[in-house]
């Protein structure tokens, strides 16, 4: 399994070159796209030839995970190509405008899901954000466990427990007060779980170095690829 990091700043990027949250997973033919911000689709093309795209899991519809599906449409309605997308109901307007494009064929999954795209099998798990947030689990020859945006709570513990590597909202200054992990969270669930720690989800105004010299905790390079 391998993971490219598209996009990995919110609420907004961090200037030019960069990007919110988006991150590739692949495993042989299976090719899964999570959470679609600002800036991600033109790295996407770039990473993958688009009729490949096996599917589209949102993790939460707050912008900065999903404002590029809009454009997205435009290239979907070009290529004739529908793609499954799988998200959590909501009924909200915004919602009704990112999938009106009839290429996305929309699922929606709650805890007691299971989903099987290709090789690669997913479940989900709610956090804790000011919206519906679900973590998904993805596995395939190992296990990658993706917060979305989250505070810390018990389900976090939980996925990376589950997990041989999460890649985690714990990016925010230390002693941030919000509805994300401050950095200081990274260790807790280092110390809880045992798993290695991707840690993304930076603010634009947080060092990229946040995490060094520590164990277990990567802070994660945009258009780097993981080979997990």
């Amino acid at each position: 399994m391998k993971l490219t990091v598209l996009g990995k700043y919110g609420p907004y990027p961090n200037g030019a070159n960069t990007a919110c949250s988006g991150y590739l997973i692949e495993q042989d033919s299976t090719k899964i796209l999570v959470d679609c911000g600002s800036g991600v689709l033109s790295r996407l093309i770039s990473a993958i030839d688009i009729n490949e795209l096996s599917a589209i899991y949102l993790t939460h519809l707050h912008f900065d995970h999903t404002s590029d599906l809009l454009p997205m449409g435009y290239l979907l309605d070009d290529l004739n190509k529908d793609v499954p997308v799988y998200t959590h109901l909501t009924n909200c307007e915004y919602e009704k405008i990112l999938f009106k494009n009839k290429h996305f064929i929309t699922t929606h999954i709650d805890g007691n899901s299971i989903v099987n795209i290709g090789n690669l099998k997913l479940s989900f798990m709610e956090m804790c954000h000011p919206v519906i947030n679900f973590g998904v689990l993805i596995e395939g020859d190992k296990k990658l466990g993706i917060t979305g945006d989250t505070k810390y709570c018990e389900n976090v513990i939980s996925l990376a427990k589950q997990s041989d590597y999460l890649l985690a909202d714990c990016s925010k200054p230390i002693g941030f007060n919000g509805p994300h992990m401050g950095a200081e969270w990274a260790l807790e669930i280092v110390k809880e779980s045992g798993t290695t720690i991707l840690a993304t989800h930076l603010s634009p105004f947080t060092q990229n170095d946040i995490f060094k010299n520590q164990e277990r905790i990567i802070s994660v390079e945009e258009l780097k690829t993981y080979y997990l």
